[in-house]
């Protein structure tokens, strides 16, 4: 199926990278920040809210702004059940990754509720010790991933997706040592991923350019700063089966 995404989710923060989705035509709805994350991380969308088709998976505590700019849009939210905290494992419930029929995360501690939905859906679920997964890779297509993590990647070349393992290191996260390449990027359509600035790496910058062209995928780049986590631009899918 064409995916050609209308709604994305960002960090409010993100202020430079949300005027320029905006300025590509695109709706962003800004989420706010979470009272029981880290700060660093607590607005970010891929440790809150997952989509899946017209479902809206979000874990309690997650802005009622927010929430309301998405119901608004017609789409179905559901309330998880597992109550976020501050330290990993207990951040990660939501923090999963889609590729393909294939869901990828460490299974252990996925939310129950999310589990279910995605059950019905007939998704295949593999267990990677990673938690923070969705953050940890870039999703080209249902063929074709960037991460940093050799965990991931092993698992990831094992269910035979063409994987393309960056050393860490390259995005940035203030409050922490660095951050990670999903977090820093999303896909807007079949045809353009985007990145949220530059990685100063020329040498890591030319492999990821070249393992898009390989995959037929445009790179648009949000701002000419350096490369920021800012916990994914997540799509709303209005997808149906």
């Amino acid at each position: 199926m064409e995916k050609n995404y209308k709604y994305f989710l960002v960090d409010y923060r993100a202020k430079k990278q949300i005027k320029a989705l905006r300025n590509m035509g695109n709706n962003v709805i800004p989420v706010y920040s979470h009272p029981h994350l880290q700060s660093p991380v607590s607005a970010h969308p891929d440790m809150l809210i997952y989509s899946i088709y017209n479902h809206v998976i979000y874990a309690p505590g997650t802005s009622y702004t927010t929430l309301r700019a998405i119901r608004s849009l017609g789409f179905n939210l559901i309330k998880g059940a597992t109550t976020l905290t501050c330290n990993y494992p207990g951040d990660i419930a939501y923090n999963i990754a889609r590729i393909g029929n294939k869901i990828f995360h460490n299974l252990k501690h996925t939310d129950n509720v999310l589990r279910d939905i995605l059950e019905k859906y007939g998704f295949t679920f593999v267990h990677v010790n990673q938690g923070y997964t969705k953050c940890n890779v870039c999703i080209l297509n249902d063929y074709a991933v960037i991460t940093e993590d050799k965990g991931i990647a092993s698992v990831l070349e094992r269910e035979g997706i063409d994987t393309l393992l960056l050393p860490p290191g390259n995005v940035r996260l203030p409050g922490y040592s660095y951050g990670f390449i999903g977090g820093a990027s999303g896909a807007l359509n079949d045809d353009i991923l985007v990145f949220t600035g530059r990685i100063r790496d020329k040498a890591v910058s030319k492999r990821i350019e070249g393992f898009a062209e390989k995959h037929n995928k445009i790179i648009k780049y949000l701002s000419d700063n350096e490369i920021i986590d800012i916990g994914s631009i997540i799509s709303l899918n209005q997808e149906s089966l």
